[in-house]
């Protein structure tokens, strides 16, 4: 049983370090198509926006499943968000 939560904790970490990573990533796109300061407010705004959702999730479920699932869909949406506002920005 202590195996397979070390392996379960190392996991978590892993998945903590690629969700920081592409946080960034995503803020440094965002910086680099709309000025930095946009960047800034993109990080700021979907580290809130994460910390809130996850609050809301873990006080009404209790799910580490869906808090995980929760943070990877903001990253998603606003991904999603940043390319079709950089294909609108090329364009005009």
């Amino acid at each position: 049983m202590e195996q397979n939560f070390d392996r379960r904790v190392e996991q978590m970490k892993q998945d903590h370090y690629l969700h920081w990573f592409a946080l960034i990533s995503i803020a440094i796109w965002s910086g680099s198509v709309f000025g930095w300061l946009a960047g800034l407010g993109t990080m700021c705004g979907l580290l809130i926006a994460i910390l809130v959702s996850n609050m809301v999730i873990l006080a009404t479920t209790g799910s580490v499943r869906a808090t995980r699932v929760s943070r990877w869909g903001w990253l998603v949406v606003a991904a999603a968000t940043l390319i079709v506002t950089s294909i609108e920005i090329v364009h005009r």
